[in-house]
């Protein structure tokens, strides 16, 4: 007959053991993903274009819902928007493997905010096209927080010499000095007669 004593013994055992093997996993997972310098590269291509379409964003497109400028929110969700779709799936395959699914539901989220937008705007319902603008803005930021952080630093152009990219000083040529009034040739009387005479005659 198994005591009682026992299979408490080997319960506790197994949930040990369970313990252990789930703790490995979930520290390697907290680790962040790592990138070589041609993948920061690679990043930073598209990073500048996306921080200018979430501004331009939070400018033009809040203004034109605000105003239920119809017409142009549609213009703009389908014009310079598109671009930005595109290039945040190209910017999700240059991240790690780890984010790069995560990357992706980001981007189709905030495409299908775009989406809700639109047909608020053929709807008119301004309240719709408010929420989901503002989802669109939560989904570039959730975005951006899967971008490595030294891919958010401007790169430096091949070649480029920081002293030579400081600007230059302004250098005001000096003046040009004044004689001293000793220095005046004085004009005889006679001689300054003459000259009147030929300037009025």
């Amino acid at each position: 007959m198994i005591r009682p004593r026992s299979i408490l013994t080997l319960l506790l055992g197994l949930l040990a053991i369970v313990l252990v093997s789930c703790s490995g996993p979930t520290e390697t997972a907290l680790q962040p993903p790592t990138y070589s310098a041609s993948q920061i590269e690679r990043i930073q291509q598209y990073v500048p274009k996306l921080r200018e379409a979430r501004e331009r964003t939070t400018k033009q497109l809040s203004f034109e819902i605000e105003n239920q400028e119809w017409q142009n929110a549609s213009a703009f969700i389908h014009g310079p928007l598109g671009q930005t779709l595109l290039d945040m799936n190209n910017l999700a395959r240059n991240l790690a493997p780890q984010v790069q699914g995560e990357a992706r539901q980001v981007a189709r989220s905030l495409f299908d905010d775009l989406v809700d937008i639109d047909q608020a705007a053929k709807e008119r319902n301004a309240t719709a096209a408010g929420r989901a603008y503002q989802a669109t803005l939560d989904d570039f930021e959730r975005f951006f927080q899967l971008i490595p952080s030294a891919a958010h630093a401007q790169p430096q152009p091949i070649g480029a010499n920081p002293e030579k990219e400081k600007p230059q000083a302004i250098e005001i040529a000096p003046e040009a000095p004044q004689p001293a009034v000793e220095d005046v040739v004085p004009v005889a009387p006679q001689a300054q007669v003459e000259a009147d005479t030929l300037s009025y005659g």
